[in-house]
């Protein structure tokens, strides 16, 4: 009786539950076949997208809190594979602190916004 139990109860959360973990990676390629973009999702939703450099080096990473609602880190790279800049998005606006670096590591700026306004 207890195992009928158990295997119920699995049964009806698999059924309510379906796309639990549901991972996927979408990937976009150049003509000439090196990678150009993946997406990855979890149960649908996407939670973050590389951008590569025709050479195959990473260009961008966006990881997403909330893609619906453009909620975001993005971190942007030189083709050297040194940071660019990291900035912050929220509601798909400017939202916190975003810095700029030169090609060897150096601080060029650092901006504060409050929701698309610059503060500081």
């Amino acid at each position: 009786m207890v195992r009928e139990s158990t295997l119920f109860i699995l049964l009806i959360v698999l059924i309510t539950f379906p796309s639990c973990n549901n991972k996927q990676v979408v990937k976009e390629y150049y003509a000439d076949g090196n990678l150009k973009k993946k997406i990855y999702s979890i149960n649908y939703e996407i939670n973050k997208v590389e951008n590569y450099f025709p050479d195959g080096s990473l260009s961008s990473r966006l990881n997403f809190s909330n893609y619906e609602k453009g909620d975001c880190v993005i971190t942007v790279y030189f083709i050297d594979g040194n940071i660019e800049g990291i900035l912050n998005y929220k509601n798909g606006e400017k939202h916190g602190k975003q810095i700029g670096y030169d090609g060897k590591g150096n601080i060029l700026f650092e901006e504060t916004y409050n929701y698309g306004v610059l503060v500081d």
